[in-house]
């Protein structure tokens, strides 16, 4: 292992832990070593940038999805099947 990556993590293992940190809480040395990361390369911070803007467009998706309202009919049929299923 190259000297460099005992102190900073190589780009495979920074975008790794990049990505999991929304999932898994890192350590204060893991945050270390990625803010020295995003610090010294520009496309790791680039991936960063755009790993984040990703993940706020599929929340907002699965925001907006699930405040849509369900048509009438379909509500009418859901209530006639759940009837039908109670009767018999």
């Amino acid at each position: 292992m190259n000297m460099i990556h005992k102190i900073i993590y190589p780009c495979e293992k920074a975008t790794r832990h990049l990505i999991e940190s929304d999932d898994v809480k890192l350590t204060s040395l893991q945050k270390l070593r990625i803010r020295i990361h995003l610090i010294i390369c520009k496309n790791c911070t680039r991936f960063n940038i755009q790993n984040k803007w990703m993940d706020k467009q599929i929340k907002k998706l699965s925001f907006e999805s699930s405040n849509e309202k369900m048509e009438d009919c379909c509500k009418e049929r859901i209530a006639n099947a759940l009837k039908k299923e109670i009767n018999s």
